[in-house]
């Protein structure tokens, strides 16, 4: 994640806790200016020497600014997982398709029980 975007999280998840930058600086014990330059300034929230680390580490950047355990993560459990996700995709997309040809076949039935309706009380409305 680069400076810019984690910046642009920041101020997303501040907004939506409804708070203002006064408040966030208050509870930081900063002040509302500092705040500022983090959230929207020239102050760095990542530096770019973790990416150089990471890459000599040869681990994702996430792992070292993130509480995120990653250790576990290999790219054939990435993509079992895939391959995981994909067959419940396909088999959500085939129990849509059925219910949709399920719903298809019951405006179908109800279309033709309304013509027998109307065919049995213009029948009976004839016989009067």
């Amino acid at each position: 994640m680069d400076n810019h975007t984690a910046k642009k999280k920041l101020k997303n998840l501040r907004t939506k806790a409804n708070m203002t930058q006064t408040e966030m600086a208050r509870l930081l014990g900063i002040k509302r200016t500092t705040y500022r330059n983090i959230e929207s300034g020239p102050t760095k929230l990542i530096n770019d020497t973790v990416f150089k680390i990471a890459d000599i580490l040869k681990h994702p950047a996430e792992a070292i600014i993130s509480d995120y355990d990653l250790s576990g993560v290999t790219p054939a459990l990435l993509c079992e997982r895939s391959e995981e996700y994909e067959n419940k995709i396909r088999s959500l997309q085939d129990r849509l398709d059925r219910c949709e040809q399920e719903k298809d076949d019951l405006r179908e039935i109800n279309q033709l029980l309304r013509e027998i309706l109307r065919y049995e009380r213009k029948a009976a409305s004839d016989k009067k």
